[in-house]
């Protein structure tokens, strides 16, 4: 028998292991962690195990560029996903520990983010009710957001990129 079909009848021979359900949970969502939000979704189709695991990641990136958004569908796709993400009962009270958005170009075809729903995400996000660590808030386009981003006793990180914030008396509270 020639090396290769020994190799195949090996391995037809071995049961499959799924060694990745054997991980707990903490380990899984942190190597969710390492892949962007959007492909960390998909990993709900594996089986109902892997569900709440999505809706309890501390680590949430999302990005508007040429590879998440090809047409004005896949536009709608990723903000009602942010949205449902978001503004979801399920995660109101999930900590998180990195919070980035980012808009690498200007949308201008698709209409862009609106400010409101990047105000409403940015919010949901704030790191004063989530506990946030990171917070990165990258845009190619100026808009005004609610000052609750500058306040937070667990901020390490603050990256603002195009922003105003809008306040008549602006305070600041970050360590």
């Amino acid at each position: 028998m020639s090396p290769k079909k020994k190799k195949w009848s090996k391995l037809e021979d071995s049961t499959a292991v799924d060694r990745f359900s054997e991980l707990p949970d903490e380990i899984l969502c942190h190597i969710l962690s390492f892949i962007p939000t959007i492909f960390a979704l998909t990993t709900t189709v594996l089986s109902k195990r892997w569900t709440p695991l999505f809706y309890s990641l501390a680590v949430l990136r999302f990005r508007f560029n040429h590879e998440t958004v090809r047409n004005h569908n896949s536009f709608n796709h990723l903000c009602r996903f942010i949205d449902t993400l978001m503004l979801s009962p399920r995660v109101s009270n999930q900590t998180i520990k990195t919070f980035s958005l980012n808009c690498c170009f200007l949308l201008r075809k698709f209409n862009s983010p609106s400010p409101s729903n990047v105000s409403a995400w940015v919010e949901a996000a704030a790191p004063k009710l989530r506990h946030v660590e990171k917070f990165v808030l990258i845009l190619k386009y100026s808009i005004t957001l609610n000052p609750i981003i500058l306040i937070s006793r667990t901020l390490v990180i603050l990256k603002l990129e195009q922003l105003k914030i809008q306040s008549d008396n602006l305070c600041v509270d970050l360590p």
